[in-house]
This record gives structure tokens, C-alpha cells and sequence, in this order.
């Protein structure tokens, strides 16, 4: 194992992140996020704001030893980093933790990543989606199908969705996330939709190029002019076809008759 990592493990299992007094982040699910309330959009936001103040000096140095340990993908480093995941209220670190998760990624990283499917968060939802597609195409579309209904489209969550779908960022194609068909077949219902219009459209139309590539890469020959065979008296001749020249030269002669008709006059 890393040395590196395991000095990265231990400085942050001493840092200020786990002190008793330090913020921890407040989580609400999507529909509680919504509800119209002044005091609690206080509150989501609070903790951050305090957390920022208390370690402004240390955010760059927490965030390189978290990212550390998701290069080196630090296994050991998971039961920590799932700590920070759940409660850590200092925005910079808790999104250098979910990428660490998900590079580390073991069932419990993933699972935990997953679990944060209706944060209200957007970089939670994002994280989630993005480990559900890890599993793949199909299982993605039968986690999300079985527990929001997606292939009808009225959840809340299929924008997010629809933007993973399209650009799911690096390590991911999009070919390899429309894999199972019934992605393409709900874009193209959607297609039409006021809001999820545009990136439907998108993803389907993708689909079909991807699908068309490896015929499009191929050199096609070149055209030739369209030729006739004629046959006649036992001989062979070939004519190539005219018909447009012809027509010019049909046209300029009736220019020129109509010409000499007006300079007769």
C-alpha cells in the first residue's frame, strides 16, 4: 500500500474535520428542499458558510489529501471518506470525497454514493446517477425505472438524468450509457417535451450517429457518370447520358433564333 496514502488517512482522520465543534452538513431530500420555507433554506446553508470560515486556510491542503486517496485508491481510507461524505459541510472537501469514492470504488463506496439519489443537493443526485451507470447500462435503467418510475418521465429526477445521459463526463460514452435501448426508446417519447425537449432530442439523435459511425468512417468510392449500353446491328456502343447539356444547348438556340428574329426587325 501507499505510504503516501496512509499518511494522507491519518492527517485527515486528525484534522479539523472531525474536531467535535466543526459544522456538519445538514442533508433534506428534494421535496423537503422545496417546501417554502425561509428559515430552513437558512439552515442548509449555515453550516457551510461557518465551515468556510473556521478552515479557509486549510481547504486547499484537505482537498489534496482526499484527493489523494482516490488516486491511489486507499481502500483502507473508505469508512473515513464515507464519514466526510454524510456530514462534512465544507463544500470544496465533501466534492473531493465523492470523486475519491467513486475511484475507490468498492460496494460500500458505491453504495453510499447511491445513497444520496434525492439529495438536494445536484452534486449528490449527479454522483448518484453516475454510480448507479457504473453498474451499467441495464442495471442503471432498472434501479432508477423500479424506484422513481423514469421511463414515464414526471419524476423530478429525469432531468438530471437526461443531463447524465448526455454528458456524463470523463471515463464515460455515451454509446456505453444508452447501451440498453429502453434509454433511446424514453428519449424518444420525450422529444416533445417542453423541458426535457431539448436533451432528449440530443441523446436520441447521438444514438443514431454512434450507431452509424463505423458505416460512416468507411471510404466510400467514387461516383461515376451514369452510362447507357446500347446494343444495336451486333455492336456494342456506349453513350454517356447528356441530357443536361443537351438542354443548354437547347435553350441557347432558342436565345439566339429569338436574337436574330429581333435585329431582322
Amino acid at each position: 500500500m501507499s505510504k503516501a496514502a496512509r499518511r494522507s488517512l491519518e492527517e485527515l482522520r486528525a484534522s479539523i474535520l472531525f474536531a467535535p465543534n466543526f459544522p456538519r452538513r445538514v442533508t433534506y431530500t428534494h421535496a423537503q428542499y422545496l417546501q417554502p420555507m425561509q428559515a430552513r433554506s437558512t439552515e442548509v446553508y449555515a453550516p457551510g458558510r461557518e465551515a468556510m470560515q473556521q478552515a479557509r486556510d486549510q481547504v486547499g491542503h484537505l482537498r489534496e489529501l482526499v484527493r489523494l486517496l482516490g488516486r491511489e485508491r486507499y481502500e483502507p481510507s473508505v469508512p473515513v471518506l464515507v464519514r466526510l461524505w454524510k456530514g462534512c459541510a465544507l463544500e470544496p472537501v465533501w466534492v473531493a470525497v465523492g470523486h475519491a469514492l467513486f475511484e475507490i470504488a468498492t460496494p460500500e463506496a458505491m453504495a453510499v454514493l447511491m445513497s444520496a439519489i434525492e439529495d438536494h443537493n445536484s452534486f449528490g443526485q449527479h454522483m448518484a446517477i453516475k454510480a448507479a451507470f457504473a453498474a451499467g447500462s441495464t442495471a442503471a435503467f432498472d434501479y432508477l425505472d423500479e424506484r422513481f418510475g423514469i421511463a414515464d418521465g414526471r419524476h423530478w429526477i429525469w432531468p438530471g438524468v437526461l443531463r447524465f445521459l448526455w454528458n456524463g463526463g470523463v471515463g464515460s460514452t455515451l454509446e456505453n450509457r444508452l447501451h440498453d435501448p429502453r434509454w433511446v426508446d424514453a428519449c424518444a417519447r420525450h422529444r416533445r417535451h417542453p423541458v426535457l425537449g431539448y436533451d432528449a432530442r440530443c441523446c436520441a439523435s447521438r444514438r443514431r450517429w454512434t450507431a452509424r459511425e463505423p458505416y460512416a468512417r468507411q471510404r466510400l468510392p467514387r461516383r461515376r457518370p451514369h452510362r447507357r449500353v446500347c446494343v444495336a446491328r451486333g455492336t456494342c456502343s456506349i453513350a454517356i447520358n447528356r441530357a443536361s447539356s443537351s438542354r443548354c444547348g437547347e435553350t441557347s438556340a432558342r436565345m439566339s433564333a429569338s436574337m436574330a428574329g429581333f435585329a431582322a426587325r
